[in-house]
């Protein structure tokens, strides 16, 4: 099914790819400093216990890491509907400094090969804002292509 670890060559620099389902306290706390880079200062707070809780109910983190520094991360997450098995990736971020160097790339690769190695057809959706040109470039070049469809989200306390 899936490699446990890849491990990456880029012309600039050596990076390996995880399939984390525990984290000690420090990786916890370099996936929440990534996040916060996406996120901003209302970042998800991560923990060992939530991260073992995020994988227990199904969804698979992957990071990036450089001399064993947690560089990036991705998460995919499985969904069951009556229509069928469908994915969806969230929360890619690599830091500032591993940007341009096939990180974000090589994280999609690996949540791809995953999905495809759980259910082969299933459709798997991500999004990305606007402004992140080079994000949406990646996933585009990766074969992903927008939907004729509108996001919508209610916030219970908004």
């Amino acid at each position: 099914m899936f490699c446990f670890r890849h491990f990456w060559n880029s012309m600039t620099t050596h990076f390996s790819i995880r399939h984390l389902t525990s984290a000690t306290e420090q990786e916890a706390r370099a996936i929440e400093q990534l996040l916060a880079v996406l996120y901003g200062d209302v970042h998800p707070h991560v923990t060992p216990a939530t991260l073992e809780a995020l994988v227990a109910k199904g969804g698979v983190l992957f990071v990036a890491e450089r001399e064993d520094e947690i560089v990036a991360t991705l998460t995919l997450v499985r969904y069951d509907t009556f229509a069928g098995v469908k994915f969806w990736i969230e929360d890619v971020v690599c830091a500032p400094e591993m940007r341009g160097c096939g990180v974000g790339r090589a994280l999609v690769r690996c949540a791809k090969e995953w999905a495809r190695g759980c259910c082969p057809e299933a459709p798997i959706y991500l999004t990305s804002r606007p402004s992140r040109t080079a994000a949406r470039a990646l996933y585009r070049s990766e074969g992903f292509e927008e939907c004729p469809t509108t996001l919508f989200r209610y916030q219970a306390n908004d």
